[in-house]
């Protein structure tokens, strides 16, 4: 248990007393309780992992990440498809506020099936559509492997996070899905708390990448061609320290 632990995460070791998990098959329910139950229980124990196995599918709405857990999604997680349903003001499929240690990994996908809330958009920008994930005031969170299909808004959102790292992820929406950014990244760290984008493929309807705050690094990317970066990818000033190279 504790070799696999060190080997899924980047930044910090689980205790020895780390619990893991495993989610049941999805019977066509939404499974939003028993999946916070699963990361509330890891966190609970002192850090864990919780994995959704390979060839299942769960269906979920908001769930909320917590320190020194892993997420590894081997199988499908999903957005619970009704644009009508209430989500009591939380903005996204995985969402976090001032956690740390924290890793979303795995071999498997994340279906966002924005195609149910992309007419409502056109129609009415202000209408609501969840992110993939978003974090704010984080630190030392992994993002990494995953596969991440069809968002209904912004895919990835960090908010004066430190020591972020997304690595290896492919981000795929339609050309025309409205407002549907790659990584928006906004870094509060310092030159030695740096926010990563690295080896990751970004198609999508709208900005790639979207840089704020300071030492940014993107390098070895793959870009889709309806827009670049909302900030000139390779300025490297004072006042946004983002280096970009390939």
């Amino acid at each position: 248990m504790r070799s696999m632990l060190l080997t899924m995460l980047q930044h910090a070791a689980l205790p020895l007393a780390a619990l893991s998990s495993s989610a049941g098959r999805y019977g066509g329910q939404n499974d939003t309780v028993t999946l916070q139950a699963m990361i509330d229980a890891a966190a609970g124990g002192g850090g864990g992992v919780v994995v959704l196995p390979a060839g299942k599918t769960f269906v979920s709405w908001s769930l909320t990440l917590r320190s020194n857990i892993v997420l590894r999604i081997d199988g499908t997680l999903a957005i619970d498809g009704d644009p009508y349903a209430s989500w009591h003001g939380r903005k996204a499929l995985l969402a976090g506020s001032k956690i740390r240690n924290t890793t979303v990994t795995g071999e498997g996908t994340i279906q966002g099936n924005g195609h149910a809330w992309w007419p409502l958009r056109r129609k009415n920008y202000k209408f609501f559509a969840p992110r993939i994930f978003a974090c704010d005031h984080c630190e030392k969170v992994t993002l990494s492997q995953l596969r991440v299909y069809n968002t209904p808004a912004w895919a990835i959102g960090f908010e004066a996070g430190k020591s972020i790292l997304v690595d290896g992820i492919a981000l795929e929406s339609p050309h025309d899905s409205p407002n549907t950014d790659g990584v928006d990244m906004d870094c509060a760290g310092s030159i030695h708390e740096p926010c990563v984008l690295r080896n990751s493929r970004i198609y999508n309807g709208d900005d790639e990448v979207a840089v704020g705050g300071a030492n940014v690094l993107v390098e070895d990317c793959e870009f889709g061609t309806y827009k670049r970066f909302l900030t000139d990818p390779c300025q490297v000033n004072s006042s946004s320290n983002l280096c970009c190279s390939s």
